[in-house]
Formats: C-alpha cells, structure tokens, sequence
C-alpha cells in the first residue's frame, strides 16, 4: 500500500514528526520501522474505515466509541479521577484510536502499546501528531519481540485488549502472561491448519510465537530468532527461502505440507540439513529430494480432533444442515480467468523465444488454441489425469522453458485447476436429482439449474463439522491432477462421525480399509450407483461412518501426526551429533 493512497487522517508529515520523536526516545525501534513490511492485508473503504484481511476472511479494524467504552468498562477503568493504575500496555495498536482515547481521557497516565504488526504501528503513527507524548515518556511503543521484555511485567487488570487483534494474537496474549519454556517454537502465520498445529505444540510443553515470514523484513525475522532462541521453526507448507534462513541461524525448520502449490519447487541454494519436510504428496518426496532436500517423507493428512468431533445437532440445526447429499469445498472457478491469461501469455512468450516471429496477436490465438484444445482432451475422461501429455503432444517444450522461467507459471499446474474445476462442477451438476447441497465460493451457482443447492460459504470451524454430521453422505470430489493422496476434507468428515463416498487414491487404500471405514468410486458412473446403495441402506452408511470414526481417531488424528514429526527432528539431530 502507498502511502499517498490513504485516507485521512494518515499522512507523512505525521509519521515524520513521530519517527524523530521516536528515534530520539527508541532509537532501534525507529530503525525498525524503516525496515520494508507487507500492508496487502489492511485495507480501507470509502469512509475510510480500516479492514483487516484474516485468511479469506475481512474484519472491521476501526473502533467506535461505543466499542472503546466497552473495552475500558470491561477493564474496570472508570474515569480519570478513579483511575489509580498510572501505568497501562494496550495490547494491539490497531489503528490507534484506542490509545488515542486512553490519552485524551487519562492524561495522568503512561501508556505502553504494542502490536505484531510493524504496518499497523506505522499507520498509527500516521495518525495523529503524538510527537510530544513520545519524547516525554507518557507514551511507549513496543513492536513485535519486543513482548518478551513486557512477559510477566504487567498485572492483569493494566492490560487493555484490542477486541480484535488479541483474538489473532492470541499466542502472544497467552505469553504474555507466562514464563517463557525452555521449549520454544516459532510457528509461520497463514492458512487454516496453523491454529491446530500450534495447540500441538503447545500441549507438548512449546511456548510458541507467531513468525511472519512472508510479511516482515529478514532483518526483523532475524531479530525474533536472536529474541526468541527457537528450538524449533514450525510451518504449514513450504516458503521458499527458509530452508536458508533457518539453516544459516542454526534452528530446525518442521515443514507439513498440506496444499498443492502452482509454482515450482527452487532448489536449495546451500544445503539445509537441519530442514524436515513431511509431504502429503508421495510423488512430491522426489521433487523435494531433486531441489535438494535431505530429510523428506511421505506423511498422510490428518484430522484435527479436537476441533473435528461428532456434535449433537438441536432441531433447528439438523433442520438447517440436513442433507442426502453434501459436498463442501471450492468450485475452483475463481481461478479460470487468471489462471487462462497466465497460460497464454506464457505460451506466447515461450513461442516468441523459440524464434517464432509472427506478430503478438497471432502467438495469443495459437496459446488459446493449445488451451482450449488441451482442457477438451481432459474433459472427455475425468477419471484419468491426461494434462501433462496432452500439453507435451501439443507443445513440446513449453512446460520445460516454463519451469526454467518461474514467473511464468508451470503450465501443467494452471491447466490442472481449470480442468479440476470443469470436473467438480460437471459431477455435482449430474448428481442434482439426489437433492445434493454444496457449500463454498460462489461459482457454484452455476450448476443450480442442475437441481443443486448452492448453501454459500461454510464456516470453518463448527459449522463445517455440524454439515459433515447433518449429512447422510458426504462426497469428497479430489483435485484432477493429485488423485493419489488421501485429502484433509476425507479425515475432517470421518472425525466428525460422517460417512464418507471418496474418490479413490492409492492413499485412501493405504490409509483405511475401503467399504469398512469408507467408501469410493473410480468414475461418475460408479458414484451415482452408489448414493444409489447407500441412501437405500442406511444401516451400512452409520457402521462404516462408526468404523471411520474410530479409524481417524485411533490412528489418523493431527497429535500423532505431530508427534510423529517431533520424533523424526529429534531423531535427526540425535544421529548427526553421534556422526560429528
């Protein structure tokens, strides 16, 4: 975000008097704030209000008066006479209004205000002129590790929480309050599945800390590690880069792959052998072990069970989720038009360099050409995974140049989500008549003309569980170009007492006794026959539900998953200190 494009009452002039203040007063905290920082997930509406970007999901950043009343009555800090703390940490800056307020109300009072987040400190100092209360003390800034000094320091009732922020800060509100362990972690922020590998660790006696990597600058990473001494950096999938980062500060890097990528895996540009990387994918141990990666394994999904459980649904719930039929998960349709220009500007580039010279508008009506002519070829067998012959037949040499030209995009990657996405849509629009519902993003409207019922987005944490619970089948429809892996939405299901209809991978068949735990299909016409058996025999669909049940939990659930991966780290290191 630039800094021009703000709204008032943001400006530089602000930021400018408050870092002088400021580099008077905290002179490394100043020079901290130069450092380069991501502002993409703070964005502003015509009013002006500020929203805070959590995964997919926007939040109201802005506080009202109401809401900050609210905060300090919950505090117990009445008015200013009453106020005996003279001494307060406002946890989460937000966008400042908070602290704006405590100052104007409590000018008697010294204020500390933290926040993770170096962006939203600028923006507070961008704010207003609080130059003055800088250089006098009354007001102290403290960003990111910084919390470690502040652990233990404060007594409950002189901590004011942003309603917000502490819910997404909610490791570092919990270190707040606790010596710090022996056992430390840092745990990569981002995705859906960063919460249950947290409260892992946590039960396993880690203090955890989130790690921005792909937010802050090196030099401000470096700074947590140094603050933090890590015995253990976290991450659910791959960034590229920390192999590195890890390796040249010493620290053990736990990597859990868990979600298909559309770029291709970089090598190592140094060996990285404190590294460990344990990937959903078989087929993906040998990419990791070619870019070169030492300690790589095969580790299935899993489900979190302790936020995928059976519910007792109440009559209206059972009301609102029942189905003969669900299936909840992307459309993928969103990623057609990107993905399509991604294609055919590679495609043209790649023509371009092997000498062919006809002019730009030519080269873009043979990209589309070679697009549409692959995805037919795709789309006319659905069970198999074609794409890559089909692009090598069409375009010999194209997905090599690609992946010699990142920026490109691996072809086979694009082609294969768009084809993924024509194959879900085609299955759900044929299974209309078995009244089938579908929660996700709105590409799904689509196929409504088909007798499909498009239900919207499902939240993630409980009422996912209570759709997978309310439904008599749920279906799992796979990604086109990864059918061998056993997916997350297959184990989530399963620990939610749900009976799952899978398409089958040689994982699934690894990993459970199919037409005991679960059951697949092969093809569209396998499926329909059996919603067919199945919503005629509800006897079978609760003993393999049941079944399934007791397989998630006894041996697929994300506690063995992580212990197992603790166990191989701590195995690793064992055997190099023995070999050095």
């Amino acid at each position: 975000m630039n800094n021009s494009t703000l709204p008032k009452p943001y400006s530089d002039s602000n930021l400018a008097l408050n870092l002088e203040a400021l580099a008077a007063a905290q002179p490394i905290l100043a020079e901290r704030l130069h450092w380069p920082v991501e502002a993409d997930h703070v964005t502003f509406d015509d009013l002006g209000g500020a929203h805070y970007r959590l995964h997919s999901s926007s939040h109201c950043l802005s506080l009202g008066e109401g809401e900050i009343d609210a905060v300090l009555t919950g505090t117990g800090m009445q008015q200013p006479e009453a106020c005996a703390n003279p001494n307060f940490l406002v946890f989460g800056l937000g966008c400042g209004e908070l602290v704006e307020v405590m100052l104007r109300r409590y000018p008697a009072c010294n204020f500390t205000a933290w926040d993770r987040d170096p962006w939203l400190m600028r923006l507070f100092l961008m704010r207003s002129d609080w130059s003055a209360e800088i250089a006098s003390g009354q007001l102290r800034l403290s960003l990111g590790c910084d919390l470690f000094k502040e652990a233990g320091k404060w007594l409950q009732n002189s901590i004011v929480d942003h309603p917000l922020l502490t819910q997404v800060y909610a490791c570092e509100r919990q270190l707040l309050g606790e010596k710090l362990k022996s056992k430390r972690a840092l745990v990569c922020s981002g995705g859906l599945y960063v919460d249950s590998l947290t409260a892992q660790l946590k039960s396993r006696g880690f203090s955890v800390y989130s790690f921005d990597v792909e937010r802050l600058a090196s030099e401000e990473l470096t700074l947590i590690v140094e603050r933090f001494d890590p015995k253990l950096v976290a991450t659910i999938n791959y960034v590229g880069g920390l192999a590195e980062f890890c390796e040249g500060l010493n620290v053990d890097l736990l990597c859990w792959e868990i979600d298909p990528s559309t770029s291709e895996l970089q090598p190592l540009s140094s060996p990285c052998d404190r590294t460990h990387i344990f990937t959903y994918r078989k087929s993906q141990v040998k990419a990791y072990r070619k870019a070169g990666f030492v300690h790589v394994e095969h580790t299935p999904l899993a489900a979190d069970t302790q936020l995928r459980k059976p519910l007792e649904l109440s009559g209206q719930e059972r009301e609102q989720y029942q189905s003969k039929l669900a299936f909840v998960g992307s459309s993928l349709l969103a990623n057609l038009d990107p993905f399509r220009g991604l294609f055919i500007k590679g495609h043209a580039a790649w023509e371009q360099s092997c000498g062919n010279e006809q002019e730009q508008s030519v080269l873009l009506q043979r990209a589309h050409e070679s697009f549409e002519q692959i995805l037919a070829g795709q789309r006319a067998e659905f069970s198999s995974w074609l794409v890559p012959e089909l692009l090598e037949a069409r375009c010999p040499g194209f997905r090599s140049w690609s992946l010699q030209n990142p920026a490109a995009g691996d072809p086979v990657q694009l082609l294969g989500e768009i084809a993924g996405s024509e194959k879900r849509l085609t299955y759900m629009a044929n299974l209309g008549r078995f009244d089938a519902q579908v929660w996700g993003d709105a590409g799904w409207k689509l196929i409504e003309t088909h007798g499909v019922a498009y239900r919207g987005p499902a939240g993630h944490r409980d009422e996912l569980s209570r759709i997978y619970c309310a439904a008599t089948i749920n279906l799992d429809i796979g990604r086109l170009y990864q059918a061998d892996i056993a997916p997350m939405r297959v184990f989530d299901i399963m620990a939610c007492g749900g009976f799952v209809l899978a398409e089958w991978s040689p994982d699934l068949e690894r990993e459970f006794e199919i037409g005991v735990e679960l059951d697949c299909y092969r093809n569209l016409d396998q499926l329909t026959e059996k919603i067919d058996h199945y919503l005629a025999h509800p006897d079978q669909v609760r003993s393999i539900a049941e079944r399934g049940y007791r397989a998630v939990c006894e041996r697929h659930s994300f506690g063995r998953r992580v212990e197992h991966m603790l166990s191989s780290i701590e195995m690793s290191s064992l055997q190099a200190r023995v070999a050095g």
